[in-house]
């Protein structure tokens, strides 16, 4: 069986404060956005609490990278 493992990611804003509701994308170590799909994407999100922490629960064992989004609205009605 596969070894699984959590994650935790503190996401700060631009002045050092917890950066609450950011969404943070896990992405496999050597993970490239010129080859992926949104909508085929299969790796975690979350969103940081209102401490700026991200957890991810049974992550397979290897090395990830985080990407954390904070600050940004999605533009409706174009």
């Amino acid at each position: 069986s596969e070894t699984t493992t959590g994650i935790a990611v503190r996401v700060l804003d631009s002045l050092g404060q917890p950066a609450e509701g950011a969404l943070v994308h896990l992405r496999p170590d050597g993970w490239s956005p010129d080859t992926a799909h949104p909508q085929l994407d299969p790796y975690p999100t979350a969103l940081a609490g209102p401490d700026g922490l991200a957890r991810f629960v049974s992550v397979p064992a290897g090395w990830w990278r985080a990407e954390a989004v904070h600050g940004v609205r999605a533009a409706t009605g174009l």
